[in-house]
């Protein structure tokens, strides 16, 4: 177990018992779903947003015409 790792238990121990079932709680949820998608914050998703409205992308159609050449 590195020192960050233990310094965090360590305090945590120091907490009362619900605060420490809770937090145990959130991070086995981490754990188990680490693979999961991963959550974007306002932030960022506002910054996607405006990334894809700077953008000019293919519309439906045109993307078909594309995948249809490459197939034929």
């Amino acid at each position: 177990m590195n020192k960050r790792l233990s310094d965090a238990i360590s305090r945590l121990s120091e907490l009362p018992e619900e605060r420490q079932d809770a937090i145990a709680a959130l991070l086995l949820d981490y754990l188990d779903n680490e693979e999961a998608d991963i959550a974007l914050t306002p932030a960022q998703i506002a910054e996607l947003d405006r990334r894809l409205k700077d953008n000019d992308f293919s519309g439906e159609d045109e993307a078909n015409e594309f995948f249809d050449r490459l197939k034929a």
